[in-house]
């Protein structure tokens, strides 16, 4: 009976309320925020919008792998044709795969390729065209498909669930 009350999701959820209270009392203000998801719990829309995320667990996770392995690889392109232009920014192929996964989720504008620094000026006769064709591929396949991908798997759940809520 008492691990029963330790595995329901309800209980557990008014366990941590009761402890972020007690620690908003008594340590600092801050831990009062949890107590701002109470609105998840009253709005079944926003219920939906939760588990239009949730849901699609492994289909999100999946994806992210694939966005992962395709960003190595223009990682690893990278740092093999332009590790100048990456500046200080890379110093191994982690780092470099690191800091391209931040550029291509923070830059959604140009992704990586906008970070990278030219070193030597364009001109018409020496316009880089395989530095080109790197930066248009990342971006369409990384920001344009990948994460285009993502917003599709989560909205498409989240129509379903507002069906399933309307009927």
């Amino acid at each position: 009976m008492f691990i029963y009350l330790l595995i329901t999701p309800e209980i557990l959820y008014y366990l941590a309320y009761a402890i972020f209270a007690f620690l908003g009392v008594n340590r600092h203000k801050f831990f009062f925020f949890f107590h701002l998801s109470e609105i998840l719990i009253r709005y079944d829309i926003l219920k939906n919008v939760i588990k239009a995320v949730a849901l699609p667990f492994w289909d999100l996770f999946f994806t992210l792998m694939f966005l992962c392995l395709i960003t190595y690889w223009f990682s690893n392109i990278g740092y093999l044709y332009y590790y100048d232009q990456y500046g200080d920014w890379c110093n191994s192929t982690y780092v470099c795969f690191m800091m391209s996964f931040n550029w291509v989720l923070e830059y959604p504008e140009g992704g990586f390729g906008t970070k990278l620094t030219e070193t030597v000026p364009l001109t018409p006769d020496n316009y880089q065209r395989y530095r080109i064709i790197f930066d248009l591929a990342g971006c369409i396949i990384l920001l344009i498909i990948l994460l285009q991908i993502f917003s599709g798997i989560i909205i498409d759940k989240f129509s379903q669930l507002r069906e399933e809520l309307e009927d």
